[in-house]
């Protein structure tokens, strides 16, 4: 079995680090610099603490609905098949 380890670069923009956690399903991501070394590991507890709800007049960076739909993306399992009756 082989595994893709799904990360992000420390300069990287949040929702594209979101989009690599939908895309891997994963909730954690480790932080690369471009020589490779380990900067550290961007969770989603990370993203939710700074995501805000918009008020309507501003968009804000990181509104809470991009990571609950994020969250979404990566809990979502396939329906168990119904047995025939």
């Amino acid at each position: 079995m082989t595994a893709t380890v799904h990360i992000c670069a420390p300069e990287e923009e949040i929702h594209s680090a979101l989009k690599v956690m939908e895309k891997g399903r994963v909730r954690r991501l480790p932080v690369v610099n471009r020589e490779g070394k380990l900067m550290g590991v961007l969770s989603m507890d990370d993203i939710v603490l700074v995501a805000e709800r918009g008020d309507g007049r501003k968009t804000p960076e990181l509104a809470c609905e991009d990571v609950v739909e994020t969250y979404k993306g990566i809990r979502v399992r396939p329906l168990p098949a119904l047995a025939k009756v």
